[in-house]
This record gives C-alpha cells, sequence and structure tokens, in this order.
C-alpha cells in the first residue's frame, strides 16, 4: 500500500495535536512527504532509510547524525505486515516514550483510511453493475460484470424512506452491515431510491432486518417493492420495473414497512401498470363533477366500505355518523359519478378509481 502525501499530512496533522511536538512522515524512498515544519517536506530523511533497512525504531540523538534529520524518535509503519512508510516525533529522549502510542495512532488511521477507500470502491462497483444492468448507462458485457453468475433466480428489491432528508453516508453503513457476508448481493442509492440485486434465498429477511434496524437507528419507515424473478440478465429491467411498481403501490396505500412482492399484487398489480394517461382519463371519467370536498368525503367512505364489505351498520359506526347520514352520502355519490356504491359492479368500478387517483 503507497501513503498518499494527503492522508500523511493527515496523520501528520493529528499527531501534531496530540503529541505538541514536531512530526514528520516519510516515504519508502526515506523522503518526507508530510510535515509540522512545511520547509521540510521533499527532504531526504537519512535517519528514515536507516529504520526502512532495519525495520526498527531509531532514536536520532543529535541534530545532524543522519543526512537531513533532527534528534528524535523514528519509527517503521507497517500494513498488512509490510513496512510502508516511518513516522518521525522530533525532541529530546523524553520522546522515545511515545513509540508505542504514536506506531499505534498511525497504523490505525492508515487501516480507517484503506477501509475507507474499499468501500467507496465497493459502492462504485455495485453502483456500476446495477447501472449496466438496470438504467441502461453502460455497455458493458456478461464477462465485465465482475463474474455474477446468472444462474441463479435474482430480483430487484427497490425501497424508499418516507423523506429525501437523511444522510446517504449512515444509510449507505447500514445496508453495508447487513450485507458484509453476502458477497452474491449488489446495491446502491440513486435519486433517493435503495436498489438491490440478490438472489431470492434469504432476500425476505434481510430486507426485515433493513427495516428493523432503519427504524431503531433513523426512526425510519422503509417500504421495499420486489421484483418479478430473474433468470437471465435481460430479465433484470422487468425485476427493475416491477420492483418499482409493488414500492409505488406500497407507498400509495399508506403502508410502513412493508415487503411487497409485485407477484403477489392483485388489483395493485393492474394499477401500478396502468399509463398516466388512461389513470387521467379513467379519473377525468368518474369525477369530472367532484369538488375537493365531495373527494375527501368519498375517499373516507369507500375506504370504510371496503374495509366493512358493504356493511352499512359497520361503515356508520367506524365514520361516527347515523345510518341515514351514511345512505344520504351514498346516494350523493351516486349522483355525482352516475355510479352506485351499493351495487357490487358499480362499487368495483369506483374503487378502482380511487385506487389509482392514489
Amino acid at each position: 500500500m503507497k501513503i498518499s502525501s494527503s492522508l500523511a499530512q493527515n496523520i501528520v496533522d493529528n499527531m501534531r495535536m496530540v503529541l505538541n511536538h514536531q512530526v514528520n512522515f516519510m516515504d519508502m524512498n526515506g523522503f518526507i512527504i508530510a510535515s509540522s515544519d512545511p520547509e521540510r517536506i521533499n527532504t531526504f530523511h537519512g535517519g528514515a532509510a536507516v529504520v526502512l533497512k532495519r525495520k526498527t525504531p531509531l532514536f536520532i540523538a543529535y541534530d545532524g547524525q543522519y543526512e537531513g534529520a533532527r534528534k528524535g524518535i523514528n519509527m517503521p509503519i507497517f500494513f498488512d505486515r509490510q513496512v510502508i512508510g516511518v513516522i518521525g516525533v522530533s525532541g529530546d529522549s523524553e520522546v522515545e516514550k511515545y513509540t508505542e502510542i504514536v506506531k499505534a495512532m498511525t497504523e490505525i488511521l492508515i487501516k480507517e483510511a484503506y477501509l475507507n477507500v474499499m468501500s467507496f470502491q465497493n459502492r462504485e462497483k455495485h453502483r456500476l453493475i446495477i447501472e449496466t444492468l438496470l438504467l441502461d448507462a453502460g455497455n458493458l458485457t456478461y464477462d465485465t460484470l465482475f463474474g455474477i453468475d446468472f444462474s441463479d433466480e435474482y430480483h430487484v428489491a427497490v425501497g424508499s424512506p418516507p423523506t429525501t432528508d437523511y444522510d446517504l453516508s449512515y444509510l449507505h453503513q447500514l445496508l453495508e452491515s447487513v450485507f458484509a457476508n453476502h458477497s452474491k448481493i449488489f446495491f446502491t442509492i440513486s435519486h433517493s431510491l435503495i436498489i438491490i440485486l440478490a438472489p431470492r434465498i434469504h432476500l425476505n429477511e434481510l430486507l426485515i432486518n433493513i427495516q428493523n434496524k432503519a427504524n431503531d437507528r433513523y426512526e425510519m419507515n422503509l417500504n421495499f417493492g420486489i421484483g418479478l424473478a430473474s433468470l437471465q440478465r435481460i430479465d433484470m429491467k422487468k425485476s427493475f420495473e416491477t420492483a418499482k411498481q409493488g414500492l409505488n403501490w406500497a407507498i400509495s396505500q399508506g403502508f410502513e414497512r412493508q415487503l411487497i412482492y409485485f407477484e403477489d399484487l392483485d388489483l395493485g398489480m393492474i394499477v401500478a401498470t396502468t399509463s398516466e394517461d388512461v389513470r387521467r382519463l379513467f379519473q377525468m371519467k368518474i369525477f369530472h363533477a367532484f369538488e375537493e370536498k365531495d373527494w375527501q368525503q368519498f375517499r373516507k367512505i369507500m375506504k370504510s366500505f371496503a374495509k366493512h364489505n358493504g356493511s352499512l351498520n359497520a361503515c356508520a359506526d367506524e365514520l361516527f355518523i347515523h345510518k341515514n347520514t351514511l345512505q344520504y352520502q351514498l346516494n350523493k355519490i351516486k349522483i355525482l359519478t352516475s355510479y352506485d356504491p351499493r351495487n357490487y359492479r358499480d362499487f368495483s368500478v369506483l374503487y378502482m378509481a380511487l385506487l389509482l387517483h392514489e
């Protein structure tokens, strides 16, 4: 692993705040690439060259004992059992007491930076795979898709938080923690949509885990739509589209923390796949005489009427109105729409119009 100058300077700045001593970071050629003294950057440090050769700490007793070096302690920095640089702290013999803590802190900062880079690269890999398969964002061939095994039955799951007021980095971390041990699962967050590409096995359990953690940590109620099965690459887009339709159905119905499999939908399957133009024409046909106050009353009555299978008594009780008042409201709906909710066929038309509107 090669340490960049920016990472080295970040390490130096952190050490400087803790130790209140001059700090330098030297590369594998013995040159200072970061320092609390800017004038020393890009100069050779003979003591670091010795440390790199011996792979052990070196205390320099006086300035100039080694070319370009000042008195202080210099330590090799290891990553994955390999020396990747040297860090030095200038000062008298008392700085030797910092040897282990400086070495440990430096290696922790380097490991943290490495993990951040790997996490970013992994996120970019997942984004590239998903955008290539689902969003027509590239022309990669099967052989370049990082070895995805299309012999598995994959599904696309799409989720969306109730608002966009959340930190994407935390959501990414949550997803990474859930999928840490699942190499066949890919995910990204695009345009406020969580997009997950995963085999069917364990998918339900993993999505519930995400929902529970999102709720526990961020009080976020996530719905997920799960698309039709994809047995080959060309089916992925269909799975993606049907997953979005399942999610839209969940949102339109006011669901919270639900998993909606498109294949399990009934009326929702029809509603979710109806074009915008058809929806608009159908609603205009049914609701052309409605005012806003009529719409709100209609919605409450139809929801209750459907819930109680057309029972006038149960519906009136839930709405806290007299049965005769309910009859009056039903008659008004019939006048405004030409469809009578008490008639089975007419109710089906009215309820479909309600679903399409929502």
